[in-house]
């Protein structure tokens, strides 16, 4: 391969990639359209750099290429698959600092290869492997970060404005990076500083997406407790309409005994009334209705399972969290502690203790488990592999942090112990 033939392929090579990665960024996938656009922007623009090569030369079609190259393609973008001005024109500066990973590895191939030929067959079959490692890992990515307004989307762009404009001031001032003192200096430092930015501004993005899966968990646990406590009113409301219908019946059939001289019997026809009508009313623990249901339903689950619920309850009818609270506390604290405990074995201890109170002004609730294997504590939250698990965690931190109050997860001599302070005031 001869070097001319070279340079066209890979300048050829180059146009195409920088148009394919700017188009890729901004739309994530190509449609029929933006293959179409593909098809003939790419033509169209190196046919005006070769009618300018020969009108002007080499060293115009290098000044005039943000004119005749780059602006172009942010236009297409904007105008025909009405992307955002800002996502175009980053793309394009961003594809322009990718094109260059090219350039690098060319020089590279040099350091290892001597001939021509295999410098060029090498360096042409790498940018290939390159442009498809891009595009299957690099790009994607962009292309969510493109989608992005606020504070990450400028910050992550900064660093390759800057590149960009140092390039061009090079070509513009015909200088190069070690004769000016200022680049020196400004390039390494505005790196670090990019760097911090882009940190904190990652931290804030990922804590605002926290915070949106765990509104979305609270509101999935608010849904679930209605749910739940519309389905045991029904089924309260379908007994005791049954039991108002028989009741007549029953109370023929005690007066009977009694008129036959067996109080005994009657006594004990009381008895197996009573324990029906206990079964499906809900169990009283305290005086708060919404802590009687969430408890009285994991007092159910438990009992499936075969595992004891050690109860001790001591509420007034108003507390200082409302019902979706309530919710969110008992139900991912309970939920985890049973998963833990019915993972044991049969013969071992398969209790949970839950104790509810009021102690010094502030709400006090307890939930003891015992557990199997090793629990890792990062920043004092369980470390789960369940993701329901892990956000219900945080769930509870954060309603606990709302109403400041005080929340702690132990984990010790394999049993594991949730305890949580809450003002009441």
């Amino acid at each position: 391969m001869q070097q001319t033939e070279y340079s066209l392929l890979y300048y050829v090579f180059i146009l195409v990639f920088g148009v394919y990665c700017a188009m890729k960024m901004t739309c994530g996938s190509f449609s029929r359209k933006a293959w179409r656009l593909f098809g003939i922007l790419c033509p169209t623009l190196l046919l005006a750099q070769g009618v300018l090569l020969e009108l002007l030369g080499m060293d115009w079609v290098w000044w005039l290429y943000p004119l005749i190259v780059h602006l172009p393609i942010v236009l297409t973008l904007i105008l025909f698959l009405h992307v955002k001005w800002t996502s175009a024109l980053l793309s394009v500066i961003i594809s322009y600092s990718l094109c260059q990973v090219m350039r690098w590895a060319g020089l590279v191939v040099n350091l290892f290869f001597q001939t021509p030929m295999a410098v060029s067959i090498v360096h042409l079959s790498l940018c290939v492997i390159l442009l498809f490692l891009l595009d299957r890992y690099c790009l994607p990515p962009l292309y969510e970060v493109l989608r992005r307004t606020g504070r990450l989307f400028y910050v992550f762009g900064a660093l390759p404005a800057l590149y960009y404009l140092y390039e061009y001031f090079m070509i513009y001032t015909q200088r190069r990076f070690a004769d000016v003192q200022a680049f020196q200096e400004l390039l390494p430092t505005a790196m670090l500083l990019f760097f911090t930015l882009f940190t904190i501004a990652f931290q804030r993005e990922s804590e605002k997406r926290r915070l949106a899966e765990q509104q979305r968990f609270i509101l999935e646990m608010k849904l679930d407790y209605a749910g739940r406590e519309v389905n045991i009113l029904r089924a309260v409301e379908d007994q005791t309409s049954i039991y108002r219908h028989d009741m007549r019946h029953h109370l023929g059939m005690i007066s009977s005994l009694l008129d036959a001289g067996q109080p005994g019997q009657a006594t004990e026809y009381i008895r197996n009334m009573i324990s029906q009508i206990e079964s499906i009313v809900p169990r009283r623990y305290c005086e708060n209705n919404t802590v009687n249901l969430l408890l009285g339903t994991f007092e159910k689950k438990a009992a499936d399972l075969g595992v004891s619920l050690a109860i001790k309850a001591s509420l007034p009818a108003q507390l200082c969290l409302n019902d979706t609270e309530l919710c969110v506390i008992l139900s991912n604290g309970l939920e985890n502690a049973l998963n833990a405990v019915s993972a044991l074995p049969e013969d071992a201890k398969r209790e949970i203790g839950v104790f509810l109170g009021i102690g010094r002004s502030k709400l006090l609730i307890e939930i003891r488990n015992p557990y199997a294997g090793s629990v890792t504590l990062q920043d004092g939250l369980p470390m789960a592999q369940d993701q329901k698990q892990h956000y219900g965690c945080r769930s509870i931190l954060s309603v606990v942090q709302q109403r400041n109050g005080i929340c702690s997860f132990e984990a010790e001599n394999g049993v594991f112990l949730l305890r949580i302070a809450i003002p009441l005031s």
